[in-house]
């Protein structure tokens, strides 16, 4: 994945859960730069377009910081 070649990413991982059709990403990023950044990348953009179709609502987004 692109997202996984850009500076201040640390993690970008795709699973696949029990539940047939639910798929989960993990990302984790050095800073909120690199967010930001990744944000405005266009595969960013592009893939959130893409994967739209293959979707039945809007994602579920879970920002979480490490205690």
């Amino acid at each position: 994945a692109a997202s996984r070649q850009e500076e201040g990413c640390l993690e970008y991982t795709l699973w696949r859960t029990a539940e047939t059709g639910l798929y989960a990403f993990t990302e984790k990023y050095r800073d909120a730069d690199a967010v930001d950044a990744h944000r405005k990348s266009e595969h960013f953009r592009s893939i959130g377009k893409a994967m739209g179709a293959f979707m039945d609502g809007p994602p579920n987004v879970l920002r979480l910081s490490s205690i």
